[in-house]
């Protein structure tokens, strides 16, 4: 994020013809959304957010807005629209010193959690002049105030909450572990749009086990298996995730 940011900021445009101004850009407020529904089909996110001139200079029509969305569990961005760059919006009215705007819109995910989860939605904005002979905007000397975060919950299709024992998002959780005659899978992050592949490869790096499914739950009968240690790799669409299984 901070070198995207960065880039970002190098490459604000000041036509040298006239001052450059002075424009402290930051995001105030995330209204919406509050909370994550998701369907079988993904997840559609309602976005509402208040962006602010905190400078001395005056936001003019044709300046463009630049911003990214996310959704991240700690340290991990689980994904981020556009992933690697920024949408652009042209700015629509005048925006003296002070001023506030409201950036809405619609963005539709084809990620869903099969088990609810705390997540934090992130929107990080900057300010570009693209607008020739327009007055150039002076680099920002602090870019800490270019992005607001907002913890809340992405629901399941199911609507249920969260529960003490959950998952990271992204990852999949496997039960019972050890096992014995039979396991579950359990996807917690399910792009609806691929089919999700699983294998099971043992201590000598032979596949013992693959499976191609469309479900987020995977029951796999596991009386023939050898006892000892498995790598069990799930993957669906760019996701993936790799977990030990013990077979007694």
């Amino acid at each position: 994020m901070k070198k995207l940011l960065l880039s970002i900021g190098c490459a604000l445009i000041a036509n040298f013809g006239f001052a450059q101004r002075t424009i402290d850009w930051s995001v105030e407020q995330i209204v919406a959304p509050t909370q994550l529904n998701s369907t079988a089909g993904g997840t559609s996110i309602t976005y509402d957010v208040v962006l602010k001139n905190n400078g001395t200079g005056t936001v003019n029509l044709g300046d463009t807005v630049g911003f990214q969305l996310s959704i991240s569990q700690g340290a991990t961005v689980i994904v981020a629209v556009p992933n690697g760059a920024v949408y652009v919006r042209p700015v629509k009215k005048q925006m003296l010193p002070g001023d506030t705007m409201h950036l809405t819109g619609t963005i539709n995910l084809t990620l869903r959690p099969s088990l609810s989860a705390n997540v934090t939605f992130k929107c990080l904005s900057v300010l570009i002049n693209r607008l020739s002979g327009n007055a150039g905007i002076g680099t920002e000397t602090s870019l800490t105030n270019n992005s607001k975060t907002l913890d809340m919950v992405w629901y399941c299709p199911q609507g249920w909450g969260v529960g003490v024992n959950t998952a990271q998002v992204g990852q999949f959780t496997v039960y019972p572990n050890p096992a014995k005659d039979m396991v579950t899978i359990q996807n917690q992050l399910v792009d609806v749009n691929a089919a999700t592949e699983i294998n099971i490869i043992d201590m000598t790096g032979k596949t013992v086990y693959t499976e191609i499914n469309n479900n987020s739950s995977i029951e796999i009968n596991t009386s023939n298996f050898n006892k000892g240690l498995y790598m069990i790799t799930v993957k669906n669409g760019v996701l993936s995730s790799t977990q030990t299984l013990s077979i007694q």
